[in-house]
């Protein structure tokens, strides 16, 4: 199974579309379905390749927050997360800049009613 992603090739480029495959789920992870994506200031840092503490090689697919509701979950702490809407920060992988991205089940905040 694959899904979009919106990534940035080069610093300084435009965001291009394309699909990745979606990764198996590591224990305490889960692979959520995300409604909106935040720009980080780290984002565009990132983008315009002046970034050199964060370490994200290119190309990547950017972003760090996001509101997101929870579609599968792995082992462990994840269990009992499926069909809850959650926001999230530091996505593993490829970003919040796409249709689905795998967080740590610590890097989930269940959203106000």
């Amino acid at each position: 199974m694959q899904y979009r992603v919106w990534l940035v090739e080069t610093p300084g480029e435009k965001f291009t579309e394309s699909e990745v495959p979606i990764r198996s789920l590591q224990p305490n992870e889960v692979l959520v379905r995300i409604e909106a994506s935040g720009v980080n200031p780290l984002d565009t840092k990132i983008r315009a390749g002046k970034a050199t503490h964060a370490k994200q090689p290119l190309p990547a697919a950017l972003g760090l927050d996001m509101a997101s509701t929870v579609e599968e979950v792995g082992s462990g702490d994840a269990a009992g997360r499926v069909a809850h809407p959650y926001a999230a920060f530091e996505v593993m992988a490829a970003g919040s800049d796409g249709e689905k991205a795998r967080v740590a089940v610590a890097h989930l905040n269940r959203k106000c009613p």
